[in-house]
């Protein structure tokens, strides 16, 4: 979680509660915040009562689908790449001649049913990100994924992919994949509101596949996956990271090679659930990296971006670079005619998954009977 935001401040109560509420889980500050722990501690009692009775009415209520469902989910909250997995996924069984549809709940976003439009300020960062990596499939949004799996069946969908949809268990799943940040893997080791888990680690036994990501930037992984495989042996354990691929312009789209970093000083943001991940990938390809972290999901303002370019001008930055999510709301508003003294990129990344034919034999093992 980020310490300070410098030339963020948050704008609305629930972003100052998001980021306080990060610095107490994390087992920031001091002898105040250790009170705080204390009554969230009492508080996860009734949370995890509640996530029992949601997932028992749920399960009540489930109904298998005529197509094959891959839920891509996480056991904590906060970023570690599902949507990076959906979009791998769908594109991989696009190009093998499926059309697929892909759930999303839509965080920020206005919308329910299918994406249609060009908004991402409407449809919310991540979905439009995913609608954009599509050639044939649709973005569906709602909290309500079973009607729109139904409604997505009935366009024509051949494989439901459920982005986040670990919690949810009104529509059953042939396979089931879970994954881990590396950086923080158990959600410091405590249930929601007290820590980041959604629910008891237990529930990894529910996993088909656990995917650790960004395996690179921690040492312990090799600890994180003793702890999984006794949780859950049967899973498919893999390891997977981010492979930056270019420099996307966002004015124009042009594209630069990685090469173009060697030797500069930039600034970098990031709006993720672990904003310090993005910064070591650019330490790894800048000289010098001036690093400003933002909440997960957070949508810019024209006077965030000049007071950032302000401060990049005066550290000497030749540069601005952000993650694509990022770079999805920001490129509107440099497209819409605001004007910057300093070039705006968005770096392209790529998962890569290590031994990603063994995920691939378990996604043929659902697919090949449905297109039989």
């Amino acid at each position: 979680m980020p310490n300070s935001f410098m030339i963020y401040s948050p704008r609305n109560l629930s972003e100052k509660l998001e980021i306080l509420w990060g610095k107490i889980i994390s087992s920031e500050g001091k002898v105040l915040f250790k009170c705080f722990r204390f009554i969230l501690d009492l508080l996860t009692f009734p949370y995890l009562i509640g996530f029992y009775l949601f997932r028992l009415i749920q399960n009540l209520n489930s109904l298998k689908v005529s197509r094959p469902v891959i839920s891509v989910g996480n056991i904590t909250l906060g970023g570690t790449g599902k949507t990076s997995l959906t979009i791998y996924l769908a594109k991989k069984i696009e190009a093998r001649g499926y059309k697929v549809a892909v759930l999303c709940t839509g965080y920020k976003g206005k919308r329910i049913g299918k994406v249609e439009g060009n908004n991402c300020l409407d449809i919310g960062d991540e979905p439009y990100l995913i609608r954009r990596n599509l050639k044939r499939g649709d973005v569906w949004l709602g909290r309500n994924r079973l009607r729109a799996a139904i409604e997505a069946l009935s366009e024509g969908a051949d494989v439901i992919i459920l982005d986040d949809g670990m919690q949810y268990f009104r529509l059953r799943k042939d396979l089931e994949i879970a994954m881990l940040n590396a950086l923080c893997p158990f959600g410091y080791g405590h249930l929601f509101p007290r820590g980041a888990l959604r629910e008891p680690l237990t529930g990894l036994k529910r996993a088909d596949v656990i995917i650790l990501n960004n395996a690179d930037f921690d040492s312990n992984r090799f600890l994180i996956r003793k702890i999984v495989s006794e949780i859950n042996p049967r899973a498919l354990y893999l390891e997977a990271n981010y492979k930056p691929r270019n420099l996307v312009n966002l004015y124009n789209g042009d594209i630069l090679p990685l090469d173009w970093l060697k030797g500069k000083r930039i600034m970098g943001m990031a709006g993720i659930g672990f904003p310090w991940i993005f910064k070591g990938t650019l330490e790894r390809l800048a000289n010098e990296v001036v690093f400003i972290p933002f909440p997960d999901h957070h949508f810019y303002t024209t006077n965030e971006l000049l007071a950032l370019q302000e401060k990049a001008i005066r550290e000497r930055c030749e540069a601005l670079v952000v993650t694509e999510k990022d770079g999805v709301k920001i490129e509107g508003l440099l497209r819409r005619g605001l004007k910057m003294e300093l070039p705006f990129y968005a770096l392209s990344v790529q998962l890569e998954i290590e031994d990603e034919d063994k995920l691939w034999e378990k996604v043929d093992q659902i697919l090949m009977p449905k297109d039989s």
